[in-house]
């Protein structure tokens, strides 16, 4: 059978075998979704375990995805009583045929959920083993070096260490490589980890690759002959899950083989996973007492911007991945420092990435940084990215949509793993970052014309939050121009300036086209060219909307009356008839509330 390399620039992973099983392709992207060809960390020579070795073990679930290891394995490291049963969490260390007193361990029960630590110093090793079954990653830090790895279902995280130095550790696609931590511990010998690593699967036996499941066995049956074709089933594969399609390959009535077409879906997995997360957090919320008003400093009263206002709360209060939807000039990267601010990460940097400003050749150096000389122009001392500078705080995407397709790639990996290359570099950097997003376009659109990637725009849509137009919400119009006004009047330190009762309604009257952000300009622009202390029509420099044509027949105070009508009849609405609520959320006293619903006859 022959076939093409094109294979390597497909999106979905292939895999073909022969009658006999012998595997004949195994593209590009099925390497990387088993790990056939990654490279993490700084790498480590091909070697084998060694008397003296010290050996640090976290297991989520013993016996399952280490090669079924057993509690008699693990004596070689001086642990002889560990009270270890199958499918609980295991944190050990020992040395390698050394003494039983250079060990110890942690048994974790899963269905406590949490993060478990075994730490101290041993010898000249300082030494923290992480397990957090919540999230659902692993982590050994030897001397300040850490070695994490995420799971899904369950993984076997390890770490060796010979005369003070890292000789070994676990990575992804450990089980086609046939390093378990049972393998390990039985002497096999390891292969070397480097930037020019790639496991040759071509050749070999699928289940000297792959465990031999049903799936598998299914997988050689097909090829074999047997009558079986499926399309877009779910499987797990190596403990990761997939969506695969199994295909016989027939030539001249006879069986050659088979093409077992994969997907790989843990990325999809994660996001429900983290979108149910955040929902159960929210709804923890909504019984917890709360301030009436969580972001005093977002003006507005209309039904939308309290709906943005209790999300963005309930967004701040959570770390899942919040998408700000809303036309340009509503105030998206306004709010998203307001979340950040009532975040656990305030005391933490909030960096702002506009993807329509950067130029595209410069995004992902800017982004994820660069290696001392690591192209034409770069720096000779390197540079680190903003996501690197943002370790722990708030990382803000504004214009999301604008993101070139190759580098949302890299971002859906960075959001899937925490993890970044620097241009030119080799060694993986993780790091601790919430992310918000922002765009004004539609981003489902977007989606169906394939211009974004919908794999990522699930992964950052787990919180939307969509501001309406200032067109669409009349009544914030009043109180946004108030709070406008009196700060930039103050900060241009003319106090005393005001506004005059023609030009307000037109200011309440206006369409505002660019919404806040030209709302802020015409004010500004009015309080600068204004020669006395008042603001007069002429002053404003706008034109007439639709809207205020609409409604440009009556007097002025006729004009004024109706509009101030409008406002307490939604508000009254909105409040279900409350009195109260309505005076209090309109900022006016009882009184006058009271003396202007009779003026303007409305009936309570």
């Amino acid at each position: 059978m022959n076939f093409f390399d094109i294979s390597d620039y497909i999106s979905e992973g292939a895999i073909v075998i022969d009658h006999s099983g012998i595997i004949q392709l195994y593209n590009h992207k099925a390497r990387e979704i088993f790990g056939l060809s990654s490279f993490e960390g700084k790498g480590h020579k091909s070697s084998s375990i060694q008397k003296g070795d010290f050996i640090f073990i976290v297991d989520t679930m013993f016996s399952i995805d280490d090669g079924s290891l057993q509690k008699e394995d693990l004596e070689i490291l001086g642990l002889y009583t560990i009270a270890v049963e199958k499918n609980q969490g295991l944190m050990c260390f020992g040395q390698y045929m050394g003494d039983s007193a250079k060990s110890g361990y942690r048994v974790i029960k899963h269905q406590n959920k949490g993060i478990y630590v075994l730490s101290g110093k041993i010898d000249d090793l300082e030494y923290k083993l992480i397990m957090d079954t919540k999230e659902k990653y692993t982590s050994i830090i030897i001397n300040g070096s850490e070695f994490r790895m995420d799971y899904i279902k369950s993984i076997a995280n390890m770490v060796m260490v010979r005369d003070s130095e890292i000789v070994f550790y676990q990575s992804k696609g450990y089980t086609a490589r046939k390093e378990s931590v049972k393998e390990i511990l039985k002497g096999k010998t390891y292969l070397e980890k480097s930037p020019a690593f790639r496991l040759e699967p071509i050749g070999k036996h699928i289940y000297d690759v792959h465990t031999n499941d049903m799936d598998m066995i299914d997988f050689l049956e097909t090829a074999k002959g047997k009558g079986l074709s499926y399309e877009n089933r779910y499987m797990e594969i190596n403990q990761t899950p997939i969506m695969a399609s199994l295909i016989p390959i027939d030539e001249a009535g006879k069986r050659m083989g088979a093409l077992l077409k994969i997907e790989d879906i843990s990325n999809f997995n994660e996001v429900c996973k983290e979108r149910d997360d955040a929902l159960t957090k929210l709804r923890e919320l909504e019984n917890l007492y709360q301030p009436k008003d969580k972001f005093p400093q977002i003006i507005g009263v209309s039904e939308n911007i309290e709906l943005v206002k209790n999300l963005a709360y309930k967004a701040s209060q959570t770390d899942a991945a919040a998408l700000i939807l809303g036309a340009s000039g509503t105030g998206k990267t306004y709010l998203a420092k307001k979340i950040h601010e009532k975040s656990t990460r305030k005391d933490f940097p909030f960096v702002s990435i506009n993807c329509a400003a950067l130029p595209r050749e410069l995004i992902e150096s800017e982004l994820f940084g660069y290696e001392k000389n690591s192209f034409t122009g770069s720096s000779n001392k390197g540079k680190k990215g903003l996501v690197e500078i943002c370790n722990y705080g708030t990382l803000f995407f504004d214009e999301i949509g604008d993101m070139p397709l190759h580098l949302q790639i890299k971002l859906l990996h960075f959001l899937q793993s925490k993890t970044f290359f620097r241009i030119g570099g080799n060694e993986e950097i993780w790091v601790d970052v919430r992310i918000i997003c922002a765009t004004n376009k539609d981003i489902e659109m977007e989606v169906k014309e394939n211009r974004f990637r919908e794999d990522l725009y699930y992964r950052i849509n787990v919180i939307p939050i969509k501001i309406d137009p200032i067109r669409e919400r009349k009544e914030d119009i009043a109180p946004l121009v108030n709070d406008i006004f009196e700060k930039q009047k103050n900060e241009m330190g003319l106090r005393d300036k005001v506004i005059s009762i023609e030009a307000l309604s037109i200011l309440m009257a206006y369409d505002y086209p660019g919404n806040i952000r030209e709302m802020e300009n015409i004010i500004q622009r009015a309080i600068s060219l204004s020669t006395g202390n008042i603001i007069y029509p002429k002053d404003l420099m706008i034109g007439c909307s639709t809207e205020r044509s609409r409604i440009s027949k009556g007097t002025l105070k006729e004009l004024v009356m109706k509009f101030e009508k409008d406002i307490i009849l939604e508000a009254l609405r909105r409040n279900k008839g409350s009195a109260k609520e309505t005076y209090l959320g309109l900022g006016m006293g009882k009184t006058n509330f009271y003396k202007k619903v009779k003026d303007l006859e409305i009936k309570l």
